[in-house]
């Protein structure tokens, strides 16, 4: 290396040799400040380091460093007062090297662990120099963003590089970019500061807030659950900070009675990728069809977006049974005196609440406003109720009208009950009168007999002995030779309710249509009345068929259709030859021909005369018919 300074006689104006330039500086007349301490002045220098060459009687002359370039001072370690001292030339030298960032920014992602930013020495590297630097917080902030950094770069001799190293904080938060600066400051040991004294890194964020939605479209849960379990699943991304509002509406279900209001505000933690919502369900006792939730989920934040789907369903499934109702019998009875009877409706298979039915009565051969009165109301079954009664007044007549009945139905339930199959029901009400009746209005037997059994019943008090007279007298049919007549006394001693009359029938040959008799009861004795059936017929029906060769006929009198037949012979196949002849309106008055048995093969000649109602249809026929196996073999009838 060259030296600096050239030396030169004596002489008042200084040559300046820099590693830059050369510069001459005129040293003005010097001021003794103290015994040690000489000041000097440049005339046009700057604020540089100065290096000025004296000499002196004193063997130590040399090199003194001057702090400041235009004014100065030289301090001598010993007292020179006794000195002469010679000032040679001054040099004002330049600094020879400078410090500063390779670049002005960087850029690190939030997942690197650290960013190195590189400082370079230019210039003379022969002696030791240094410089202090520290980070500034930009958008990103020292802690939570990166860790904030301060300190000193020594560079030795012949060092060129030096790496500031910034650790960088990987938080999970979904943000924009974020910087800060490192500053260089306070160069020392004859170096400067370069061009670039700042430098800005970039940290760039490396979290995403995902996707978020239901883990399904439709969830259920049982009205008997005491929640129900929603889940949420986050796909895509990882980041904390992210929360979604969850939503629940009325569908069929309304708040506050099917359910609780579940409407809130769901947080995803740093790597939680699935949350669980809690819909409270509220179990109560109706009957009623499964009821729905709605669902859905909206304002998603950090760095998050809705999925498929952000909608869904809750159902909650009824677990409560109306149950079936039925009355709690099929029959009941009461005594006529009783006041009231009292009639159960019973409820099984279920024990649901808000469950009613509708119960009337009617008319059977009791007669309200005579025999009781008439009840009709609504029953309502509570929760786990599962009875109920209601009552129907009596009036106690002084009638021998014997036991009586009432009609009882169930209609109209609700609460999702139904009816069983005992919906209908019958009261009998005991008369506390005697009475003594037949058990039908008529009765029918066959001609083959061999006899007929008619009922009598006695009603109301059983408790003493009573009897009663009956007979029989012709109608259509006659003693002896339909029937053998018949009369005499039925007695009822104590709690004996029924008696039979058995009239013989008699079975003869002849064809003949059903005939009747009658049958009475009279004369009641031992305090017991009459009932309202003292009088029936017995129809007595014949049961002779005709011979073979018979011809019979038959027609419906509301469509006119007819038919005809011959006893024992077959006309499932037959040829005919028919003629025809016609009435004014143009209908068949008559129809005349032969008929062939094709089977039998038997011939027949046929003719029929034809009247009409006001309908147009066939009202008779007079049918004329003979040969074959007619016997006689010609026959008429009409029909």
């Amino acid at each position: 290396m060259k030296p600096l300074i050239r030396f030169t006689t004596l002489a008042i104006l200084c040559v300046v040799h820099s590693l830059f330039a050369q510069t001459f500086f005129k040293i003005n007349p010097p001021t003794i400040l103290s015994t040690n301490t000489v000041r000097l002045t440049l005339s046009g220098a700057s604020t540089n380091f100065a290096y000025i060459i004296y000499s002196s009687s004193n063997p130590y002359a040399g090199w003194v460093s001057q702090v400041t370039g235009a004014v100065g001072q030289l301090s001598f370690d010993v007292d020179r007062r006794t000195d002469s001292i010679v000032f040679y030339r001054a040099a004002l030298i330049g600094y020879e090297s400078s410090v500063a960032f390779t670049n002005a920014a960087y850029v690190v992602s939030e997942a690197g662990t650290s960013v190195s930013i590189n400082v370079v020495r230019s210039g003379a590297l022969t002696n030791t120099v240094s410089a202090d630097y520290r980070t500034v917080d930009g958008s990103a902030v020292s802690t939570n963003d990166y860790r904030g950094t301060n300190g000193t770069l020594t560079f030795p001799a012949n060092t060129a590089v030096k790496t500031i190293t910034i650790p960088i904080a990987n938080d999970t938060l979904v943000e924009s970019n974020q910087s800060f600066m490192v500053v260089l400051f306070n160069p020392q040991g004859r170096v400067q500061l370069g061009a670039l004294t700042n430098t800005t890194v970039t940290i760039l964020d490396n979290d995403q807030g995902g996707v978020i939605s239901f883990s399904a479209t439709s969830y259920t849960v049982t009205e008997a659950g005491a929640n129900a379990t929603i889940t949420l699943t986050r796909s895509g991304g990882s980041a904390s900070g992210v929360t979604v509002d969850f939503i629940t509406t009325d569908g069929s279900a309304t708040a506050g009675l099917d359910y609780s209001n579940a409407t809130c505000t769901v947080s995803f933690a740093a790597n939680e990728t699935s949350k669980t919502v809690l819909v409270p369900i509220r179990n109560d006792s109706l009957d009623e069809p499964n009821e729905t939730v709605l669902l859905s989920l909206s304002n998603p934040t950090g760095g998050a977006s809705l999925g498929t789907p952000n909608t869904a369903t809750l159902t909650i499934t009824d677990d409560d049974v109306a149950g079936v109702i039925n009355f709690s019998a099929a029959s009941y009875s009461t005594n006529e005196n009783a006041g009231a009877a009292r009639i159960t409706v019973t409820r099984s298979g279920g024990s649901a609440s808000g469950v009613t039915v509708d119960f009337a009565t009617q008319d059977g051969t009791a007669t309200a406003s005579s025999d009781d009165q008439t009840s009709a109301g609504t029953l309502t079954f509570g929760s786990n109720i599962m009875s109920q009664t209601f009552t129907i007044p009596l009036l106690d007549d002084t009638l021998p009208e014997g036991d009586e009945t009432v009609l009882l139905k169930l209609s109209n339930t609700t609460g999702g009950a139904t009816l069983g199959s005992i919906s209908n029901a019958v009261l009998r009400i005991i008369d506390d009168e005697s009475s003594v009746s037949f058990t039908n209005t008529s009765y029918t037997v066959s001609e083959a007999g061999p006899s007929i059994s008619i009922n009598v019943v006695r009603s109301g008090a059983l408790t003493t002995t009573v009897s009663v007279d009956y007979s029989t007298w012709d109608y259509t049919a006659f003693s002896p030779a339909d029937y053998r007549g018949t009369n005499g006394t039925l007695t009822f001693p104590p709690n004996t309710a029924f008696k039979t009359i058995t009239i013989p029938i008699v079975n003869d040959t002849l064809m003949e249509p059903s005939q009747a008799f009658g049958v009475s009861l009279e004369n009641p004795q031992g305090g017991v009345q009459l009932g309202t059936l003292t009088d029936v017929f017995v129809t007595i029906q014949d049961n002779d068929s005709p011979p073979p060769g018979r011809l019979y006929g038959s027609i419906d009198s509301y469509f006119g259709d007819w038919s005809f037949g011959i006893v024992g012979e077959d006309f499932s196949y037959t040829q005919s030859a028919m003629r025809y002849e016609y009435n004014s309106l143009g209908q068949v008055s008559r129809q005349y021909g032969t008929i062939f048995t094709v089977l039998t093969g038997h011939t027949y000649s046929f003719d029929a005369y034809f009247t009409y109602n006001s309908f147009g249809r066939v009202q008779s026929v007079q049918l004329t018919m003979s040969g074959g196996i007619l016997n006689p073999s010609t026959q008429t009838i009409t029909f």
